[in-house]
This record gives C-alpha cells, sequence and structure tokens, in this order.
C-alpha cells in the first residue's frame, strides 16, 4: 500500500510538472498590430488586397539561420517572380490565416500568433497574392521571441508595417531592351609606328616630327641650289 501511494505521489508530481509546461505552450499568444496601408496616387477606398501568413517555424529551425539571414534569401527569392511561391510549396509552409486588407486604411490589423510551435520558438511569413499596380508587397517575416534591447525583455505586443516597392507588371511583358554596344573607350586612338607597328610614345612622335622636319629643310635647301644652277 505504501508503495502505491508513493508511485501516486510520484505520478502527480509529474503531472503538476508537465500540464502547465504543455499549457504555456499551447496558449501563449503574442499580439500583433499589422499596418499595411498604400498611398499612391489611383488607390481608391475600395482597392484591397489579399495577405497570406504562413507558418515558418519548421524551416526556421531547420536552417538554422537567424531572422536577419532569413530575410536576406527570401529577399533574393522575391526578386523573381514565382520564385517565393515556388519556396512556399517546396517547403510545405502550413497556411495559417488569410486576410484582405483595405489598402487605405490607417488603422491596424490586429493579430494573434501562437508564441510558439510544436515547443519551439514559432517563425511567420506574410505575403500578398498580387501585385498592387506596379507596387508589391515586400514579404515579411518575423521570428519569436521579439527582445527589447533595453530591459532584454519579451515583447508580448508587436508592430508590423507592410513595405511596397514599384516592380514591373509580371502581366505585362516588358519590351526588350537595346544592347548598346560601346562607340569608342573615351580615349584617343593610340598612334602607332609604320615601320614596326609598335605603340608610339611621346618622344617617339617628337623624334618622328624633327626627322620630317629636317627633310623637309633638306629637299628645299637642295631644290634652292637646283634653281640658282
Amino acid at each position: 500500500m505504501t508503495k502505491i501511494r508513493s508511485w501516486l505521489l510520484l505520478l502527480g508530481i509529474a503531472c503538476g510538472l508537465l500540464l502547465p509546461t504543455t499549457s504555456v505552450y499551447a496558449q501563449t499568444q503574442i499580439a500583433v498590430d499589422l499596418y499595411c496601408s498604400l498611398q499612391e496616387e489611383g488607390i481608391s477606398a475600395t482597392d484591397t488586397l489579399t495577405l497570406q501568413l504562413y507558418d515558418l517555424s519548421t524551416w526556421r529551425h531547420a536552417s538554422g539561420l537567424t531572422e536577419g539571414q532569413a530575410k536576406k534569401r527570401l529577399a533574393a527569392q522575391w526578386q523573381e517572380q514565382g520564385e517565393l511561391q515556388a519556396f512556399i510549396a517546396e517547403n510545405n509552409l502550413p497556411l495559417r490565416q488569410q486576410l484582405t486588407i483595405k489598402l487605405t486604411a490607417e488603422e491596424p490589423i490586429a493579430l494573434q500568433l501562437p508564441r510558439y510551435n510544436d515547443r519551439q520558438d514559432a517563425a511567420y511569413l506574410i505575403v500578398a497574392d498580387a501585385a498592387v499596380g506596379d507596387h508589391r508587397l515586400v514579404p515579411l517575416i518575423l521570428f519569436l521571441p521579439q527582445i527589447d534591447p533595453q530591459t532584454q525583455a519579451e515583447i508580448e505586443q508587436l508592430s508590423l508595417t507592410c513595405k511596397f516597392k514599384k516592380w514591373p507588371d509580371p502581366a505585362v511583358p516588358r519590351p526588350p531592351q537595346p544592347v548598346l554596344k560601346p562607340t569608342g573607350t573615351g580615349r584617343d586612338p593610340i598612334k602607332k609606328l609604320p615601320q614596326t607597328g609598335e605603340a608610339a610614345g611621346p618622344y617617339q612622335l617628337i623624334g618622328l616630327l624633327v626627322t620630317a622636319f629636317s627633310v623637309f629643310l633638306s629637299y628645299t635647301f637642295i631644290k634652292r641650289k637646283e634653281d640658282e644652277k
């Protein structure tokens, strides 16, 4: 009987230690205010944009990249149309939310994101499904936790701001750019010696001019002597 009570006591202690931890992983949420507006000519109050929020947690821990390194890598893929969607498909990123926003709205979109995924720090990727004219949304990447640099405490209320960049409309083919052929080097052509074909330096050119002038004077002198006869 004493052994049974001891086992039950140990089991109760183990459950008491594990259940709160599991509850923390399952229930912890981070509040995020997403500001996403585009104030450009031609954008009306009815224009909307659909955003997809993907879970990047598994890829984050598998790659071992920091948030800054991940932004650089995905930014490089974003430069080419379709590469980012290929990245999402190849890595089977789970779609967590899909949001439709008004592009002229000044109020933020309130999000509640799980702090953990499979008991690991979560990470998220936000992309847009289309371009807005000649503007495209720069992908947003969020790694949790975000730490306050002054207090070193975790920030539980975050703000994200969308960034748009001008980009050629993928539906409109871009005309081929003409290939400009260089018309010169911007330098004077190099003069060469007629006998050897070697590049003529400044002293060699002076010597040629002196020689030519001497020949001219000699010819003129001989010509005058002949005329005097």
